[in-house]
């Protein structure tokens, strides 16, 4: 027989809370998982579609385009997401992922980008950052978090 008190059924209030706290922890994964994947489309278009400094001639001609910071389109294409814990993810460049034509570990050539760096000839390469202008952007933020909540909403008060 079910515990009525003087508000209510206990029994149903408990089974309530405890679905309640799976479905949100399930909303919770979803969620996350969902903002990841949208984070690390924005970074790749972010790479694509900024207007960085131009190339140097002798860049151009070394490298045949004038596009900057992208040579052959291995890290943009290597840029993914990962799960860490069950409520937060990573979106960058896995270890051990390499340049095709170089061999050349993308981690160390995002970590160049960032920073900038100077060639062995003495050419000097300004610092080209790719995740922290998106990180910082205020729409992307925006964004990042109603795909969250959306994500959230649908996943906790709409699946059963």
């Amino acid at each position: 027989m079910a515990k009525k008190g003087a508000t209510g059924d206990w029994d149903a209030a408990i089974k309530f809370m405890k679905e309640a706290e799976k479905r949100s922890s399930s909303a919770g994964r979803k969620a996350t998982d969902r903002a990841a994947m949208h984070f690390r489309t924005i970074v790749k278009k972010w790479i694509r579609g900024r207007a960085y400094a131009p190339n140097a001639r002798s860049t151009i001609k070394a490298k045949g385009s004038s596009l900057p910071l992208v040579e052959h389109g291995d890290l943009r294409s290597n840029i993914t997401w990962g799960k860490e814990g069950k409520h937060f993810a990573v979106v960058g460049v896995k270890r051990g992922k390499t340049d095709k034509e170089t061999g050349e570990s993308l981690v160390n050539i995002g970590w160049a980008l960032h920073e900038g760096f100077k060639t062995r000839k003495g050419v000097i390469v300004p610092p080209r950052p790719f995740l922290d202008k998106p990180i910082e952007d205020k729409t992307v933020q925006r964004a990042l978090y109603k795909k969250y909540v959306d994500t959230f909403k649908t996943e906790f008060f709409d699946k059963k």
